[in-house]
């Protein structure tokens, strides 16, 4: 008897013959061949040359062994949608190999079949491969109902310089975005992050073009930014307290430190209109500072410079008691370097 198996990835052929002198040396002519004690059969490579010598040693044996190759359990159904070919088949390796070598594939775990581009080369390699195993399955399925199933990867802009990759759990696609540099995992909140650059977001493109997934570039939302108060903005806009100015140009401050002291106290005093100014205290000026942070967006020099212009008002002209006033601002994200890719590297090496 004759039999198709896999040993160790490779494809052999079993052969379980009795003890007879005439066949053993037929069979110890062909190369490569050995006896295998774990499953009492010679081994023999399975290739087009040792089959046509195993037809003239045993030509029934070897039609048996073609026909239960091709059995129930091994046909294979192809679904056609508009854009792809759904394959349904026993596991196999050679099968799986095949398909494998194919332009584009994918495997749907959820609905156990694997999913190839659907183009005139690929087609014609199935048809070509799999012969009369090949059966036309119902056409049930629609654009619709893959896209449904698709993988998604979603890269969405994160810090400058950055991007975040949301995912289902995928091995390949890990491996990938391990190999970029800076690529690291947040555990906290389930995603990926790297650098931003041309060459990693078209190495993620290729790969969701290759294996059929879904891929998505999603931009930050512009936040809104809240414009400095101006004599426009209110009505009866109030200048300045000339001994404010006065007491700065006694302190002697620079003609510079002047104009933003002012600046910045007149915005403070607008920004509390409805109130005397020696009536504002702590609760109006905490007010104000999350004003700046929340709103204003403010860099933290921006803030630090408003407080000490509101501060010298009251503790200098006025002459009340010192005060600490804090807002505690987002931590502020380290932003890495961009990395040139080995091929932009290469180009500026002459």
């Amino acid at each position: 008897m004759l039999k198709k198996i896999i040993i160790k990835s490779q494809h052999k052929i079993a052969v379980f013959i009795s003890l007879e002198q005439g066949l053993l040396n037929n069979i110890n002519q062909i190369q490569e061949s050995y006896w295998d004690k774990t499953i009492q059969a010679w081994i023999l490579p399975d290739n087009t040359r040792v089959i046509s010598k195993l037809k003239e040693i045993f030509p029934s044996s070897i039609s048996d062994m073609e026909n239960n190759n091709e059995n129930k359990n091994n046909k294979v159904f192809l679904y056609e949608t508009k854009s792809k070919l759904i394959i349904q088949l026993s596991k196999n390796i050679r099968d799986i190999s095949f398909i494998k070598s194919l332009k584009y594939y994918s495997w749907d775990n959820r609905n156990k079949y694997w999913i190839v581009s659907k183009n005139e080369e690929n087609a014609i390699k199935i048809r070509n491969y799999f012969g009369e195993r090949l059966r036309e399955g119902k056409r049930g399925e629609d654009e619709n109902t893959l896209k449904s199933q698709q993988k998604i990867l979603q890269i969405h802009e994160h810090i400058k310089g950055r991007i975040k990759l949301i995912f289902k759990y995928d091995s390949d696609l890990k491996s990938l975005v391990k190999g970029f540099p800076y690529s690291s995992w947040d555990y906290k909140n389930k995603w990926w992050t790297t650098v931003r650059s041309e060459y990693v977001l078209n190495e993620l493109r290729s790969f969701c073009d290759k294996h059929g997934w879904k891929f998505q570039y999603i931009e930050t939302e512009k936040t809104h930014v809240q414009k400095r108060i101006g004599p426009e903005d209110v009505l009866n806009y109030r200048k300045c307290p000339k001994e404010y100015i006065e007491s700065l140009k006694l302190k002697r401050y620079s003609d510079n430190t002047i104009k933003i002291y002012i600046s910045m106290f007149e915005e403070f005093i607008n920004y509390h209109n409805s109130k005397e100014i020696n009536e504002i205290g702590e609760k109006e000026i905490l007010s104000f500072m999350r004003y700046l942070v929340g709103e204003r967006r403010v860099s933290r020099s921006y803030q630090n410079q408003s407080i000490n212009a509101i501060k010298y008002y009251y503790e200098r002209v006025l002459g009340s008691p010192r005060k600490f006033y804090f807002v505690e601002r987002p931590k502020k994200e380290k932003t890495l370097p961009v990395v040139l890719s080995k091929e932009e590297v290469s180009l500026l090496i002459p």
